[in-house]
């Protein structure tokens, strides 16, 4: 399944060095939890007298995917309270750190339109 879409070429005009590439993601049975990349490249094209860079990797790149929405970017994280599990009692509830591991601040990627998953990072 593929989840991207795009031009098979994008045209960058004479004297100019960048150009905008139409991308369209299709972000159905994505683990947006993972991270994702879409690797490029930049081919000759004997048409225009166009030849790559000629030095090793100077015509690829790995777009790294950040998908947001609404909810999505950093957060406070001083509020939060993060605890450890250290073992569990004989009822088999939780033994907890008694202090809160804190951060001052928290990310938030998308898992769908609507949802966030908070990261440690």
């Amino acid at each position: 399944m593929a989840y991207a879409s795009y031009p098979e070429s994008l045209q960058i005009k004479a004297g100019e060095n960048k150009g905008l590439l139409d991308l369209k993601f299709d972000f159905r049975n994505i683990d947006m939890s993972e991270k994702w990349v879409l690797p490029l490249q930049i081919v000759d094209d004997a048409s225009y007298n166009y030849v790559a860079h000629p030095r090793k990797d100077y015509a690829k790149a790995i777009l790294r995917i950040f998908p947001f929405n609404d909810y999505s970017g950093d957060y406070s994280g001083t509020g939060i309270t993060n605890k450890v599990v250290t073992g569990y009692d004989g009822d088999g509830k939780p033994i907890e750190t008694a202090e809160s591991i804190t951060k001052s601040s928290i990310r938030g990627y998308v898992i769908d339109e609507q949802t966030i998953l908070r990261m440690q990072e």
